[in-house]
């Protein structure tokens, strides 16, 4: 899905369709939603559980827990809003915003169910959970908890040959459970740095593959070229979101004549 598709979709499920049961008073938010205004909650998932990714190039397997913790914070934000135009012991107008409320209430619930329910069936690793708000939900994957509790991944790398245009690495690696998957890059610059705050991999590093099974830990480097330092670097990523890296440096061998 793009991002025009996600608002969509938000857009479907939160928008009030009949503009007669609002009080001329509330809030025209209600019934004109902007594709920004939408878009922020949708940004403010990604900020809090994917800050190193944008909602354009979020992974496939984690568009629908995105779409389910921003559909619970927006109908949560809805619900605040319209309550405190309620008062409790009017009716005539208000009646019709306490059913306003009581519609975004039940709307919210399903939401959380829908959470509940995809997070409760994701079973050890299959995918990951997200936080809502500042809720902390322990055993949950991307909860800030367990980023926060969880052991950092780490890993080893080893040079295991070096030809004149290609190098074979393996690597191993600990606490990565669960384990989402590796990255390999390339550059004949430094790659990995660990005292920036964010994005620790350079902007001048090639990604050469993604590999999601967990025991495949080698792989051949190729396209290089002979006589040439180079800067190879394998990260593991777990579920949780916490990231380990290795790097080192090689040359490659001399063409034989």
């Amino acid at each position: 899905m793009d991002v025009e598709q996600l608002i969509q979709y938000l857009r479907l499920n939160v928008n009030i369709v009949d503009p007669d049961t609002i009080s001329g008073d509330l809030d025209p938010y209600y019934l004109t939603m902007t594709d920004d205004e939408i878009l922020l909650y949708l940004n403010i998932v990604m900020t809090r559980d994917f800050p190193d990714t944008s909602l354009a190039d979020l992974e496939t397997e984690n568009v629908y827990p995105v779409l389910l913790v921003a559909r619970k914070d927006l109908l949560a934000a809805m619900m605040v809003k319209v309550a405190r135009y309620i008062d409790m012991g009017a009716d005539g107008a208000y009646l019709r915003l306490h059913q306003i409320f009581d519609s975004f209430k039940t709307l919210f619930q399903l939401a959380d169910k829908d959470y509940t329910d995809y997070c409760d069936g994701i079973g050890a690793g299959d995918s990951a959970g997200l936080t809502a708000y500042d809720v902390l939900l322990p055993d949950r994957y991307y909860t800030r908890r367990y980023r926060e509790k969880a052991a950092t991944p780490a890993l080893s790398l080893s040079i295991a040959e070096v030809g004149a245009d290609y190098v074979n690495i393996s690597w191993k690696a600990k606490n990565a459970s669960p384990f989402f998957r590796y990255e390999v890059y390339v550059s004949d610059v430094q790659i990995v740095d660990l005292n920036q705050v964010k994005q620790k991999i350079a902007d001048t590093a090639t990604l050469l593959v993604k590999i999601k099974d967990f025991k495949q830990t080698n792989y051949t480097v190729g396209g290089l070229l002979p006589e040439q330092e180079y800067h190879v670097a394998v990260v593991v990523v777990s579920m949780s979101g916490l990231r380990g890296y290795i790097e080192k440096v090689v040359t490659t061998e001399a063409v034989v004549p």
